[in-house]
């Protein structure tokens, strides 16, 4: 099953670009990137390893429980329709624009 769910495993890749892009700017990245903002607009900081090399590969991880949970037989959804494809597009999508975000707030960009 694991091997024949392309889709699980082109979305899972999409969910590591972050780390060619950030990969890219190590250098000019400060030693602390910002991952989460409060409502007070003050945010909570971790160190650029952990967060261009160790993340990606849990959010990566998160994409496939996502996708093995919509396959499962019991809460199979129809494949075809289209909120099927909305579900399993969005989590990767909205993994590459946050961290490219943190990472152009973490050099002063945004």
């Amino acid at each position: 099953m694991l091997l024949k769910n392309k889709l699980m495993w082109l979305t899972s890749a999409i969910c590591l670009l972050p780390i060619i892009y950030g990969g890219a700017m190590y250098m000019q990245l400060p030693s602390q990137i910002p991952t989460r903002w409060g409502s007070n607009g003050v945010s909570d900081y971790v160190s650029k390893e952990i967060f261009l090399f160790v993340y990606p590969f849990v959010l990566a991880f998160g994409n496939m429980v996502i996708h093995l949970v919509l396959n499962r037989p019991k809460t199979r959804v129809n494949p075809k329709h289209m909120f099927t494809y909305l579900y399993k597009w969005t989590f990767p999508i909205m993994v590459n624009v946050l961290c490219v975000t943190s990472i152009l707030k973490a050099k002063g960009i945004l």
